[in-house]
């Protein structure tokens, strides 16, 4: 990781924090204030990427 891009670096650190923020919401949050959470989103491409996240993590769980 240390000879890719600072650029790179930041993408890779987003994603991990966000994939980090879906397993937090999945463990602690019931599901109808994850459901209520994603209506309040404004950009569809942003709502169906929590979605893929946290559907993804509820499968595993």
């Amino acid at each position: 990781m240390a000879s890719q891009s600072a650029e790179v670096r930041a993408d890779i650190e987003r994603e991990k924090k966000r994939w980090h923020e879906a397993w937090l919401m999945v463990r602690n949050r019931h599901p109808q204030w994850i459901r209520h959470w994603l209506t309040t989103i404004e950009d569809q491409s942003e709502r169906e990427d929590w979605r893929h996240r946290l559907n993804t993590l509820r499968q595993k769980g």
